[in-house]
This record gives C-alpha cells, structure tokens and sequence, in this order.
C-alpha cells in the first residue's frame, strides 16, 4: 500500500482499523538487500549475474524514491537482451544506456501512451516539478498537489504514479494534510531528451512563472499584507505574463489569488490618488476618459454578439470590469476610473471558450452558456443564477460564493471545482460531474443531483436539504456536519461506507416504501420511480411531480395538499385540476 492512500483507507472505519492492527512499515532496501534482488531471482532460473553489472546498477539506482519499478524494468530490458550464456553482463547494460537510456525509454513509452490532451497534462506537471538551475543542472522540485492545475491533472497524476515516474507521498503540517508530488528519479529531469526539450523552450517563461510564485509564496508567510502586494512594473508583467502564458503553463491558485488582490489593491489606490488630483486634469479626465471607455464598451458588445470569433474572453473581462467594486455607490466618478458592471444576462455565448477567464463579481444571470468552457476561470462572487450551462466545462473553476440559484447545470463539468459558500438552490445538476469538487457550506436546498458524480466531493457542512441525490455516487465524500433533512434517496445512491441515512433524516424513494405522514413538500422528485409507494397524509405542497414514474390519482389523493404539488398537463386532468 502506497503511503499517500493511507487517508483514502482512513474513510473506511474496519479497513482503516485492519491496516493500523497490521501495519509494517516497509523502508528503503540497503544495498545489500539491492544485491540480493539483482541476483536471487537470476538464480532461480539457472543465469549469472556478473558482479560488475550489479555494482553498477546498484551506484546507478542511488537513493531515489521508487527506484524498483525502475529496476524491474532495468533488469527486464537486460534480459531481453541477453546472450546465448545465460549471463547478464555490464557490456549490454552500457548497450542499452544504462539506467539512463532504460530510464529515457520508459518516460518516453509511458508519455506516448497517454491521449493528446493527457500529454498536455504531463508535459505541464514535469515541468512543476523541475527546479530550474541557475548556473547549475536542473534538479527536482517538489509541489503541491493543490499546486498542480490543468485538466485531467488527476487523472494523469494518476497515471504517472502508477508507471514509478513520479511519486505522491502524504504529509502533515499544522494538523493539516496534503499530498505532495515529485519525480521519482532526477535522472530524469537530466537525461529524458523530451523533458530536456520542453525545459529548453520553455525556461524563460518558467523564470518569469516562479518569480510570481515566490512573491506569492513570501505575501502568504506575511499574512497576505497589502505591504508585499505586485506594484507598479512588476504587477503589469506578471499580468502580462498571466495572459501571454497562463492557459499553457497555469499559475497556482495562491499565485493566481495574488496578481488578482494586487491589481484590486492598485485600483483602491488610485481612486484614492484620484482624490489629490488637481482640478484641471481631473476635468479633463472625466471628460475625455468615459468617451473612450464607452468605445471600448460598444466593441466589447458588438464582440459577443458572436462568441465563436476571437477576443470573446476580453470582452467579456472588459464588460465586467467593475463589477468588484459593488460595495460602492455606481455614479459618474466610479465608472470613469473603474468601470461598468453590465448585465450580461443577454450574453449568447453557448460553446464560448472561457478558459482562464476572470468574471469575478460579472452579471450573467440567464445567459446562455451552454458547453461553455469555462475551465479554471475566476467565477468568484459571479451571478449566474437561471443560467444555462447545460455540458458546460468548468473543471478546476473557482465559484466561491458565486450565486446559481436556479441554474442549470446538468451534464456539466465541475471536477476540482471549488464551489465553497456558493448559492445553488433549485439548481439542476443532474448527471453533472462534481468529483473532488469543494462543496463546503454550499447552499444545495432542493437541488437536483439525480444521477451526479460527487465521489470525494468535499460536503462538509454542506446544506441539501430537499435535494434530490437518488443515484448519485456519493461514495468517499465528506459529508460531516452537512444537513440532509429530507434529502431523497434510491436504492442506487452510492453512500459513504458506515452513513446511516436515517440518523440523517433522509428518505428513501422506492417502489413500495412506505412514506406515509412524511413531508414531501417542496422536493424536485425527478424521474423517481413510485410505484407502490404509500403517501398517506404525507405532505406534498409544491413538490415536483412532473416527471415522476408510475405515480397514480389514488396514491396522490391519499396525500395532504396534493392538489398544490406540480404535475404535468396529463395527470392533472386525471386529478380533474386545471
């Protein structure tokens, strides 16, 4: 068992108490161990093994993590290449390269097994984890794997791990946990002609990127005082660079955090400034300055009439410019220096392509988004409330405390999404896929979650009441302090292992349940199937009934206020409503 799963077995009370009751810590093998591996096996099989090629191999290996897999493969390819003796020799080691030249074969087998857009992962994720050298060789770097961004980043971490070419190990600082990620032999960083390709074409982009890290990293240690904010020169080129490069290379989210508090924090400072200005200039200002904005504006609404031409983004970013600053009063002054916040709600922009974007704080309610791609874009505080996002791809997006009250959002994307304080009541997110997403102290009342993918989704004090989460996998989730009042469940709804759903008060929807004198009332029941089910004085004001299965009149009018639930234009003659 890999050390970084011991907190996935932590979720699981009688395989975490088996592991703890049977637990042997397996340690790095001493050379002596490393000879005994070489050469035993051989053994076995009536092949030497020459003493020289397992010194060699040995002082090769070094003390890198994960170095068997490596050894395996090593000894393998010697093997293949054996001659007619029955000897592994050194002469077809140093053939083959060595560990080097094995090494270089199997990163090179692994990468080209992976699709396009996982190679795309991979080469971003090796270069994370390469420090780059200044006037010496380039060596390993370890990062969070909260650092790492892009799509299919798990899934490809994954990948990699699996084949030994990085390792992820968990670790606990401050009563925290978090997995940290790092290549498993610095060979590779030096002799994989591939990574030594990208680092070449990429090291000065890479310089630039670290930089903003570290004045990132060194804000975070100060309390993220105003004092160690981007000024001047330095905040127009990382912003420079978070355009020209932040879609290839990606910024971490405190890097990302950072030029944004810092561009806020300039803004603040020049509205203050403004206040010092003399009246002459400052006339001339709020007289010139609206006229050209309102250009810009106008180009800005005339580019997303068409969302599929280029430049959509930008405009989209230019026409919710102000809207961070709503805490003030809009008025002629704050626009001029600031900007408008426009209602975007007329916005068509089905199949935008809205990566990266920042439209923090924008007004997009009602607009139409549908397979919008809006992976890692700054959503933070956005309305998006009655919007259609139907398949739309927000992996990695960042809706904190945004506002989808309403929304729809079935079918979309929201892997790694962090939707942490965000509003979703009455949302449809039926089938969405919302694995790892931070969820935490969302409000999900009477939600549709049929059928949504939430595996190790973070629920923790999560609010779902009335949501409907019949078939949803919610298996390794954290739900912990979340409030699940009559939260409807099936038979299929996968559930954390030891979850009682009745401590919890959730109800069961099933043929033949019984759910007499339960309150129903206001619950989205989708496609539930009711057969049988026995609704005597249960409560059904404003419940969803529409597009319930197997549901008859006699069933409902054994019910309380049923003729104040939702159906459909049918069952409502059959009821003899209007």
């Amino acid at each position: 068992m890999r050390a970084d799963f011991f907190g996935k077995c932590a979720e699981y009370a009688d395989l975490a108490a088996k592991i703890q009751e049977n637990l042997l810590t397996v340690t790095p093998m001493s050379r002596q161990e490393l000879e005994q591996a070489i050469t035993a096996p051989a053994k076995q099989v009536n092949l030497t093994v020459e003493p020289e090629l397992v010194e060699q191999i040995i002082d090769d290996m070094g003390d890198s993590p994960g170095i068997l897999p490596l050894l395996q493969y090593t000894l393998t390819e010697i093997w293949q290449q054996r001659t007619g003796e029955g000897k592994l020799t050194l002469a077809t080691y140093s053939r083959l390269g060595g560990v080097k030249g094995t090494l270089q074969k199997r990163a090179t087998e692994v990468y080209e097994g992976l699709s396009g857009e996982e190679q795309e992962a991979a080469k971003r994720i090796f270069l994370e984890l390469t420090q780059l050298g200044e006037g010496t060789e380039d060596t390993r770097r370890r990062v969070l794997l909260g650092d790492l961004t892009g799509e299919n980043r798990e899934k490809v971490i994954q990948k990699l791990a699996d084949a030994r070419l990085i390792v992820t190990q968990e670790e606990t600082k401050e009563n925290q946990k978090f997995v940290v990620v790092d290549v498993a032999h610095e060979a590779l960083i030096r002799h994989w002609l591939l990574l030594r390709k990208w680092l070449d074409d990429n090291r000065d982009r890479l310089r630039e990127k670290r930089k903003i890290e570290v004045a990132a990293e060194e804000w975070r240690s100060f309390n993220k005082r105003k004092d160690y904010l981007l000024r001047g020169g330095q905040l127009k080129k990382a912003k420079a660079w978070q355009k020209r490069e932040g879609g290839k290379l990606g910024l971490p989210p405190l890097a990302g955090e950072f030029i944004k508090v810092s561009e806020k924090n300039r803004k603040r400072e020049l509205l203050l400034t403004a206040g010092w200005l003399t009246i002459p200039i400052f006339v001339v200002f709020l007289a010139v300055a609206p006229h050209l904005r309102q250009q810009r504006y106008d180009a800005a609404l005339e580019k997303i009439k068409n969302p599929k031409q280029a430049g959509t983004k930008e405009a989209l970013e230019l026409l919710s410019e102000g809207c961070w600053i709503k805490w003030m009063p809009e008025n002629f002054i704050t626009a001029s220096l600031f900007g408008k916040c426009h209602d975007l709600s007329f916005a068509k922009l089905s199949s935008a392509n809205l990566r990266s974007a920042d439209l923090s704080s924008a007004d997009l309610s009602s607009a139409k988004l549908v397979g919008a791609n809006f992976i890692n874009a700054e959503l933070v505080g956005a309305d998006l409330s009655i919007a259609n996002l139907i398949n739309a791809k927000l992996i990695g997006a960042k809706l904190i405390h945004a506002k989808l009250m309403n929304a729809n959002l079935s079918s979309a994307e929201l892997v790694g999404a962090n939707l942490s304080s965000a509003e979703l009541m009455g949302a449809n997110l039926i089938n969405a896929n919302l694995s790892s997403a931070n969820l935490s102290s969302a409000k999900l009342m009477g939600a549709n979650l049929s059928s949504a993918d939430l595996f190790s989704a973070d629920l923790f004090n999560t609010n779902l009441s009335s949501a409907n989460l019949s078939s949803a996998d919610l298996s390794s989730a954290n739900l912990s302090s979340a409030d699940l009042k009559k939260a409807i469940y099936t038979k299929e709804t996968k559930l954390p292992k030891n979850f009682d759903p009745s401590k919890n008060e959730m109800l069961l929807i099933a043929p033949g349940v019984n759910l007499s004198g339960a309150d129903l009332s206001f619950i989205d029941f989708g496609s539930a199937d009711f057969q049988g089910i026995n609704l005597t004085n249960a409560n059904l004001e404003s419940s969803l009934l529409g597009n319930v299965k197997n549901l008859t009149p006699e069933q409902v009018k054994a019910a309380k206020n049923w003729e104040k639930a939702i159906y459909d234009e049918d069952f409502n003659k059959k009821l003899g409503l209007k």
